[in-house]
């Protein structure tokens, strides 16, 4: 298991998550819901666990991922990317960090 997935397993429960972790990008979920019955989210886990500059650090490379693959659904990939940023948002201004 890696590091990453057992600090997840650690943090199963919600009640650990930093309150500003929970937003509306975290409420909805592009292409699937995959994500939705994990006990924490990995979007939730690296926004309680992780700096600013990890934050964007990822949402970068997710927002560059998504608008050049080509899986031929360009508009779902297009609303992934924008998910990542509303999210990268919503962490940056619940931190003070805009």
């Amino acid at each position: 298991m890696s590091d990453m997935a057992a600090e997840m397993e650690r943090h199963k429960s919600p009640g650990t998550l930093l309150a500003h972790s929970i937003g509306p990008a975290l409420n909805r979920q592009e292409g699937g819901s995959h994500y939705k019955s994990m006990n924490i989210e990995p979007l939730a886990f690296c926004a309680a666990n992780m700096t600013t500059e990890q934050i964007r650090a990822v949402t970068q490379q997710n927002v560059l991922k998504y608008t050049f693959r080509d899986k031929g659904c360009v508009i779902e990939d297009l609303k992934k990317a924008r998910h990542y940023i509303d999210w990268a948002i919503e962490n940056m201004e619940a931190r003070n960090d805009a």
